[in-house]
């Protein structure tokens, strides 16, 4: 009979992720990983397979999390410009936590690795995609009912925010000033008049 892990696994998968989104995969080791999980070698494969699996699965964790949390910011928005300043705040406010690592996890990711492996750019293409996917769905959803005006690109529009979501956690990795982020926030607002 198998001995019951002695881990929960949400928690264990959390420590990776942080551990991977501070240090990057590359400079990640097994030792690393161990440590911030707090499980055995074999608990890890056992439960998560290889370094590159279980990368892989901390980062499509983190992108259910943030696309979660972002899609229910924009479901209670009274308003356009309201769901766009709290998604920016949503990022900002990722992005200077004090228990992350600063930035984005996939901004970190795709701006660390020199050769990420197809499936990793996949993931983060894809999770990429459904944010710009939802964030033209909420525009649009705006847009009909006349708070937009209706010759306006809704997805040109959802690309810009998006774009600026990334070159907003690059900058809070390279300075972690909230007080830029927000003045950049506070500017991206005016593209909605």
């Amino acid at each position: 009979m198998a001995r019951p892990k002695e881990f929960e696994r949400k928690e264990a998968l959390t420590q990776a992720m942080k551990i991977f989104w501070l240090k990057g995969y590359e400079a990640t080791s097994l030792p690393d990983l161990i440590e911030a999980m707090a499980i055995s070698r074999s608990s890890l494969y056992d439960t998560f397979g290889d370094k590159r699996q279980l990368f892989c699965e901390a980062i499509e964790y983190y992108g259910t999390m943030v696309r979660q949390r972002r899609r229910e910011i924009l479901a209670s928005a009274p308003s356009l410009r309201e769901g766009i300043a709290c998604f920016l705040q949503e990022i900002i406010d990722i992005a200077v936590h004090e228990d992350y690592p600063g930035g984005c996890f996939f901004t970190n990711t795709a701006t660390a690795l020199v050769t990420t492996d197809q499936e990793i750019r996949e993931i983060i293409r894809g999770s990429t995609e459904k944010m710009e996917d939802e964030l033209a769905a909420f525009i649009a959803q705006w847009q009909e009912s006349g708070e937009l005006a209706a010759g306006r690109d809704v997805r040109s529009l959802a690309r810009f925010f998006v774009a600026l979501a990334t070159g907003m956690n690059v900058d809070a990795r390279r300075r972690c000033n909230r007080g830029v982020l927000e003045d950049m926030a506070r500017e991206a607002l005016t593209v909605l008049n």
